[in-house]
């Protein structure tokens, strides 16, 4: 009978293990592919900017008619992309610590092993997707506050253009 017991309790305690590592792993999918989403959102922000900047018209309306806060703004946003590539660089060497050492060996355990790596750094992965949100969010009002030069500018263009076209 004791051994029974003591076969149920291990029994309960090893499921209760299992259970455990089958939710922190469904916590760890989910909270990568958030980050995931992060990253690319932020990667199509960039990529407007990089658009827009591209455009030599529009780079000189957004960067001529500055008073002292939209200058001080694009500072910020200068300043924001150079600690937005170190978050990203931080993140990068963890990811890579997690691949580090993956072979064959254990073929059937590494998804598992993987999954109790990505827990332990479970903390540091979501403080690094929170940086990454802040960057995204502020580089993407610095997109709509050249989105507002574009329609200020569009007029003054038209203007312009018109007054060439006549004189």
């Amino acid at each position: 009978m004791s051994t029974s017991a003591a076969l149920v309790v291990t029994c309960v305690r090893l499921s209760d293990y299992i259970y455990t590592l089958v939710d922190k792993t469904r916590n760890v999918d989910n909270a990568v592919r958030v980050l995931g989403v992060e990253i690319e959102s932020l990667s199509h922000v960039l990529h407007g900017i990089r658009t827009s900047f591209g455009d030599q018209l529009l780079a000189k309306t957004t960067l001529s008619a500055q008073t002292g806060y939209e200058l001080q703004h694009w500072e910020h946003v200068s300043r924001s992309m150079r600690d937005c590539q170190e978050t990203l660089e931080r993140l990068e060497r963890v990811v890579v610590k997690l691949n580090k050492g993956d072979n064959l060996n254990g073929f059937l355990w590494r998804p598992t092993k993987k999954m109790i790596k990505m827990s332990m750094k479970m903390e540091t992965i979501t403080l690094l997707k929170q940086e990454i949100a802040c960057y995204r969010q502020t580089m993407h009002l610095s997109l709509q506050l050249i989105s507002v030069y574009v329609s200020l500018a569009i007029p003054f263009c038209v203007v312009i253009y018109i007054t060439y076209t006549i004189v």
